[in-house]
């Protein structure tokens, strides 16, 4: 197998990897890291993993498995482009950051991606529930349904006042809460009619009379002073409050 990355993670990874018997070679454009770990009698060579002929030299026609550990997202996909060129069967896991790749790594040919912010939060999530008393088969269970809808449940997130919107990310979605008021046009149709869907916006609860149901069934007819809480990309959900609310100023961000 080939790993990309050799700092911090690249190299966790590859201490699993030796444990059980794997043989693996790295790859990384840090002189000092190549050197110490050569050293040491490592199997890692200074080379850009994003260039073909360094991936056709490594031998990934022949791997059975490659790694992406580091979090340059260019050279991620290029590296992918290529390694698939070579090996169309290969298996690929793709560390990132946070979700926002996550769908773009997996269509271009990564078999797993792995959010590391995510992947914290589970792990953070896991312990307290087992310190509740959550029995560890129903913990094992809600994180790989997690894992299962590419972290759905994770990816649904409230931005605050100090997030920052990178010019790049006004396509992250982001959870915002809409109160309908009465008068809106919205009150009196089903949620199904309101079809927030084809403005890429959905519907993720809605609270009445203080109670809040999650993921609300399309026939459920909106109420005067119901909050929904939709997921959406800023300009898709300003759009929708617009339509919902019947107001034509934004909503504040």
């Amino acid at each position: 197998m080939v790993i990309c990355g050799f700092g911090r993670t690249g190299q966790t990874v590859s201490r699993f990897l030796e444990s059980e018997g794997f043989e693996f070679i790295a790859l990384d454009m840090d002189p000092a890291i190549v050197r110490e770990a050569r050293l040491a009698g490592q199997p890692v060579f200074y080379g850009d993993a994003s260039d073909l002929t360094i991936l056709e030299n490594v031998g990934v026609e022949r791997a059975s498995l490659l790694i992406i550990s580091h979090d340059d997202k260019p050279a991620a996909f290029m590296t992918l482009r290529h390694a698939k060129r070579l090996n169309a069967s290969l298996s690929a896991v793709v560390r990132t950051r946070d979700q926002q790749h996550v769908e773009e790594l997996l269509a271009a040919g990564a078999t797993e991606v792995i959010p590391e912010t995510l992947e914290a939060s589970m792990l953070l999530t896991s312990h307290a529930l087992q310190s509740l008393g959550v029995p560890l088969f129903r913990v094992a269970q809600q994180l790989q349904e997690q894992r299962s809808s590419h972290y759905r449940m994770l990816r649904e997130l409230f931005r605050g006042t100090l997030d920052s919107i990178k010019p790049e990310e006004t396509e992250k979605e982001s959870l915002h809460s809409v109160i309908l008021h009465e008068g809106c046009p919205a009150i009196g149709h089903s949620l199904s009619e309101l079809d927030t869907e084809q403005d890429q916006v959905s519907v993720t609860a809605i609270v009445r009379n203080n109670e809040r149901e999650r993921y609300p069934a399309g026939s459920t007819e909106v109420q005067a002073d119901d909050v929904l809480v939709l997921l959406g990309s800023q300009d898709n959900l300003e759009r929708v409050e617009r339509r919902l609310t019947g107001l034509e100023q934004p909503p504040a961000q």
